[in-house]
């Protein structure tokens, strides 16, 4: 659908009993004779005025934010003295 920027995906009957609990489930793809690939992660629902109904996830253009944020945020940095650096 032009009218979101993102991953979306079309509703199925697998797709219709996602609830809150499922968001950041994975999405993968699956081929026979080879290992799933993880495609996306389930962030939420899209739902338009006119019925249309998707299920949004994260995509890979996205995902590598997420392995490298750093959930050590609020600790202070330890400052490595180096003089060769200086």
């Amino acid at each position: 659908d032009e009218r979101v920027q993102g991953v979306l995906l079309a509703n199925s009957p697998e797709l219709a009993g996602l609830s809150d609990a499922d968001l950041g489930a994975g999405i993968f793809l699956v081929r026979d004779g080879k290992p799933r690939e993880l495609v996306g992660l389930v962030t939420g629902r899209v739902e338009f005025g006119d019925g249309q109904s998707y299920v949004a996830a994260v995509g890979p253009e996205e995902l590598w934010r997420l392995a490298v944020q750093h959930r050590d945020n609020d600790r202070p940095r330890r400052t490595v003295y180096r003089e060769d650096l200086l």
